[in-house]
């Protein structure tokens, strides 16, 4: 279903924002 594909790409690209961001947070408390 075309449903089940928007909420996946949907919750994959908030994930990975996610996972960015902590990224970026975890880089800027090391420097």
């Amino acid at each position: 279903p075309i449903t089940f594909a928007l909420v996946y790409v949907g919750t994959t690209l908030k994930d990975l924002s996610d996972v960015t961001h902590g990224w970026s947070e975890i880089s800027t408390t090391r420097w």
